[in-house]
Parts: structure tokens; sequence; C-alpha cells
């Protein structure tokens, strides 16, 4: 894996910002979709691509602050709010996505 960490480091950082235009895109511009499964999707495909490159510790930390950046963005955003329940799915979908990951990767 780790000739291809470089690609997975930018695939990882790409999303990153994907994810963060479309959270703070309006509201309308959006489709009408579950919003929590939304978050734990999300952060479950951060993490789960994070873990290639850091530590546990490191990409759900990490990744709680880049959740609860996103909500605080969200209040400044027309048709946005920032909830406390999107942070719990955050860390829901990131613990998800650490918990697959290691379990594959013992299975090797």
């Amino acid at each position: 894996m780790k000739k291809y960490r470089k690609y997975i480091a930018f695939l990882f950082f790409v999303s990153l910002a994907v994810i963060y235009l479309l959270s703070i895109a309006p509201a309308e511009a959006m489709p009408r979709t579950n919003d929590k499964l939304n978050h734990i999707a999300g952060f479950f495909y951060l993490s789960f691509l994070g873990k290639f490159l850091y530590k546990n510790v490191y990409i759900f930390l990490g990744l709680l602050f880049y959740g609860i950046l996103i909500e605080i963005s969200q209040l400044f955003v027309p048709g946005r709010s920032c909830e406390f329940n999107d942070v719990v799915a955050d860390c829901i979908g990131i613990s998800l996505g650490i918990l697959v990951f290691s379990f594959f990767r013992k299975e090797k």
C-alpha cells in the first residue's frame, strides 16, 4: 500500500474539499436526502480512506474537527443550520470507518 500512498492522500484531500463545498452549498441547491445518513456515509468514507494515511486518534480527532468546522460554516449559509446531531452522526461514521478498516486489515 505504501506505493499508493500519494494517490490515496490526493483522493483523501480532494474528497475533503468536495464534501466541504457540498456542505456549504445553499440548501435549495441540494436534493432532499436523509441528512444523518449522508453524514454517516461521508465520514465513514473519509475515515476509511484516511486510515491508509494516519493513526486512529489523528483520523478521529481531525475528522471530528472537520465536521465541527462544517457545522459552524453552515451558520452562514442560507437554509443551512448548525446541528449537534450532525456531529454525532459524523462521529458514528468516523468510528464505523475505523472499525471496518481495522477488521479488514486484520484479516490479511
